[in-house]
């Protein structure tokens, strides 16, 4: 009988286990898919965003894009840094060893301007996704090539796939268990905004 194993040989734990037969194919959606839909580039993305906030909300964030990235002045598109990058820099909990040593309070700018980029992003690409929730597009195609031998593995935060799944008439699932044969996987390993 022939047992699943990881890259050691350990045999995988059953929830891990794909129920459905073996994968065949991992189909990849990187940066940059979702530019079709009218969702920015990662780059863009810090721009539109910093736009969409109010004055007292932009002014907090632009210092801390300012403060993590020496030599950005962020006045126009153009100096506009990866937001990806920018939400590596604004972690909240690597400021924690300032907080407990009382040089930063809790409740600083810099712990403010992370918690903005958070739910800018959120709110930003929610709104693009319903905006465009019922657009086909080349998220369409994908899901009409896949079978129950097919895996998606996305790198992007939007819920766009998820849409042309459920256009599709499928359903989808983040975890293998439980997943119908019509089914489709997905597996976001650097989130999602829902």
């Amino acid at each position: 009988m022939n047992v699943p194993t990881t890259f050691r040989g350990e045999p995988l734990p059953k929830e891990w286990q794909w129920e459905l037969g073996p994968i065949e194919r991992v189909y990849l959606v990187g940066a940059g898919a979702s530019v079709h839909y009218g969702l920015p580039t990662l780059k863009r993305l810090t721009w539109e965003i910093v736009e969409s906030l109010d004055q007292t909300d932009r002014d907090i964030l632009l210092t801390a894009i300012r403060e993590s990235f020496p030599g950005i002045e962020m006045t126009s598109v153009e100096q506009s840094v990866d937001y990806e990058e920018l939400l590596n820099r604004l972690n909240p909990d690597a400021l924690a060893y300032l907080e407990l040593a009382g040089v930063s309070p809790p409740e600083s700018s810099r712990r403010r301007a992370a918690l903005l980029a958070l739910q800018g992003l959120h709110d930003f690409v929610l709104d693009r996704c319903q905006r465009v929730a019922q657009q086909s597009g080349p998220f369409d195609a994908l899901v009409k090539a896949l079978d129950s031998r097919s895996i998606i593995v996305s790198f992007n935060w939007d819920v766009l796939l998820e849409l042309a799944v459920l256009r599709a008439g499928r359903e989808y699932s983040y975890l293998p268990p439980g997943l119908t044969r019509d089914g489709v996987l997905l597996l976001k390993p650097h989130g999602s905004i829902n």
